[in-house]
């Protein structure tokens, strides 16, 4: 929300909360305002929110759809959740019914010991049931549609460390961080027990010194708020994932949405490659400045600020009241005593000065 509430001010476009601690703002004035919470918008379905909500309701309609969903099924406890996991086969993803930003989720869990750890870290959050999931190898990618148009495809990585054969991972996290400092499109790596234990399972620890140009991940998603970063795949996507993008878009009724697709190679048809989509998300995030641009200039085009153009006239005649009107809205308009302006059809042309 930073993002494009920053973007909006800086073009002088009227930006305000509707009620404090609502996280719903308003950008622009009168009949040309528009609402926002993140990227979702006034014109979402209650009923897509309800779906893309809810993991398992949107998996559902994503497989009724005919387009790759992914295996899985609602664990009650640990022990429904090991049977569930022999029976779809290792590796798993155990995630909450309902939770966004990565939360509660554990990617690549390959024995039963690991699963137990993970459907209590998943529980914790989702209290109605866990969902185990067959793993899908590839890369995470996030797409944006935004009334009816893909705006953007954005290839997303966990947080990582790129190791140089000098220091330490501990001592490589503290180097990024000290880069991204300022950087709004990029979060702080926070150290805490998830990471502890992936880089346990891989053998490391705080103090392993990576080889030069050895990638290694710290977590187990690839979430922006997480420490994540991302690249714009836009123009490597497949015509068949982008009509995909559209028609999941329409099926949820959501003008708003961020279809998050698992695939090796975006530029290959979904028909040809293995892939799932994973999730759907009704804010599909602007954590950009430039991505922010691009959805504001898609409501307010540049130029406009939405601003309804005013005039005051304090005891001017009649004639100069009328005059100044039709010049603002282009119509005539009606003059009551007080010199009060009704009737204004429409906002004045660019450039246009009074």
């Amino acid at each position: 929300m930073k993002q494009l509430s920053f973007v909006a001010l800086s073009r002088g476009i009227p930006t305000y909360p509707i009620s404090l601690g609502s996280n719903i703002w308003q950008y622009v004035q009168g009949s040309l305002g528009r609402h926002y919470r993140s990227a979702a918008d006034e014109f979402d379905s209650l009923t897509g929110d309800i779906l893309c909500r809810n993991k398992v309701y949107s998996n559902e309609l994503i497989n009724r759809l005919g387009f790759p969903g992914v295996v899985h099924e609602v664990a009650r406890n640990p022990d429904h959740a090991a049977k569930i996991a022999a029976l779809i086969g290792y590796p798993v993803v155990t995630k909450p019914i309902s939770a966004g930003m990565g939360k509660g989720i554990t990617t690549s869990i390959d024995n039963p010991d690991e699963l137990v750890a993970a459907f209590k870290l998943a529980a914790s959050i989702s209290p109605r049931g866990v969902i185990i999931e067959k793993y899908v190898k590839g890369t995470d990618h996030r797409l944006a549609v935004f009334g009816g148009e893909l705006l953007w495809v954005m290839a997303r990585y966990p947080a990582r460390v790129i190791g140089d054969g000098v220091h330490s991972i501990a001592t490589l996290i503290g180097q990024e961080n000290l880069r991204r400092k300022g950087d709004i499109d990029k979060k702080a790596i926070m150290q805490d027990a998830a990471m502890d234990e992936l880089l346990a399972k891989m053998g490391l620890t705080y103090d392993s010194v990576p080889a030069p140009g050895k990638a290694i991940n710290l977590r187990s998603v690839a979430n922006v708020s997480m420490g994540g970063t991302m690249e714009d795949v836009m123009p490597r996507i497949h015509p068949d994932n982008r009509y995909m993008a559209l028609a999941i878009a329409r099926a949820f009724r959501m003008n708003a949405i961020g279809i998050d697709f698992i695939t090796e190679d975006i530029s290959k048809s979904w028909r040809e490659s293995s892939c799932a989509v994973i999730e759907v998300n009704q804010t599909p995030g602007v954590l950009c400045y430039i991505r922010a641009e691009k959805q504001l200039n898609r409501m307010f085009p540049s130029g406009n600020d939405g601003r309804i153009p005013t005039i005051l006239l304090i005891e001017a005649p009649p004639r100069i009241s009328q005059a100044g009107c039709y010049i603002i809205t282009g119509c005539q308009s009606v003059c009551w005593p007080g010199n009060r302006i009704t009737n204004f059809s429409r906002q004045a042309p660019q450039g246009e000065i009074v």
